[in-house]
């Protein structure tokens, strides 16, 4: 999968829903670059079929450089999601890294 976080207004983004490949995993995520010094967090969240809601399964140490980034975790449940919260100095860019108006 592969997400580019645009805006980093502290407002928590999702990733797609996915089904779990086993009852342990270790995530991983490349951070390919970070503008402006922000704290990125990434949890990961998961339900069962018979559920409706997410609950927390763990998270990755808080981002604040590029580079490959991994989390262990155990005990998963049936679906699975990412989380994606910005907080700190951010601005909204383009695909060059150009800074954007807010709109």
């Amino acid at each position: 999968m592969f997400f580019y976080v645009f805006k980093g207004d502290g407002t928590t983004l999702f990733s797609p829903e996915f089904e779990r490949q086993g009852l342990a995993a270790l995530f991983g995520m490349n951070i390919l670059q970070v503008f402006n010094s922000p704290t990125l967090t990434i949890a990961i969240e998961g339900r069962n079929q018979d559920q409706t809601t997410f609950s927390s399964i763990g998270t990755f140490s808080a981002i604040t450089t590029s580079g490959l980034k991994t989390s262990d975790q155990g005990g998963l449940p049936e679906i699975l999601r990412f989380s994606f919260t910005t907080s700190g100095a951010t601005t909204r860019m383009d695909r060059r890294g150009r800074s954007l108006r807010s709109p």
